[in-house]
C-alpha cells in the first residue's frame, strides 16, 4: 500500500477519474492524444541550445546560422527567444521541431536528417540537449 499526493489547482483534471478508476491504459492513451496535438515529445523533439560564453555576438551569429540552416531544410520550428540562465553565465534556446525534422526511421536504423547534421557540426559552440530534463 502506498500514499500518493497530488498538488492541482485543475479540480477537473481527468487524472482523478483515471485514478479513481484504476485506468492506467485510458491516462496513457489520453495522455499521448494531448501530446500528439500539442507536438510535444514523443512527436517532436525539444532541442535545448545553451552558450556558455556571455559574448553576444555569439549568440546572434549562432541564431543566424540556425535561421539559415532551418530555411535550407524548410523547417518551420515553434522557438523561443533566446534568454540568460539564472546565473547570467550562459544564454538559452528552445526549439520545437517535428520529430521527423531530426530522425528518420529507415530499415529498422534511426538516422540523422540534414538538419540535425548540420546542427551537429556546430556543436563546438554550444551545447545541445535533446529533450532535456530543465530548461536551465
Amino acid at each position: 500500500n502506498c500514499e500518493i499526493l497530488l498538488e492541482t489547482r485543475m479540480r477537473e483534471a481527468k487524472i482523478f477519474d483515471y485514478i479513481e478508476n484504476e485506468d492506467i491504459l485510458g491516462f496513457l492513451g489520453s495522455e499521448l492524444e494531448e501530446r500528439k496535438s500539442l507536438s510535444l515529445p514523443p512527436f517532436s523533439k525539444i532541442l535545448k541550445f545553451k552558450i556558455e560564453n556571455k559574448d553576444p555576438n555569439l549568440k546572434i551569429g549562432i541564431e543566424k546560422i540556425i535561421n539559415k540552416i532551418s530555411k535550407e531544410e524548410n523547417l518551420l520550428d515553434i522557438k523561443i527567444n533566446w534568454w540568460q540562465d539564472k546565473s547570467k553565465k550562459a544564454y538559452i534556446r528552445m526549439m520545437i521541431i517535428g520529430r521527423e525534422n531530426w530522425e528518420i526511421k529507415k530499415e529498422g536504423t534511426t538516422l540523422p536528417t540534414e538538419f540535425a547534421k548540420k546542427i551537429h557540426t556546430l556543436l563546438s559552440d554550444f551545447k545541445l540537449e535533446i529533450n532535456p530534463v530543465s530548461v536551465y
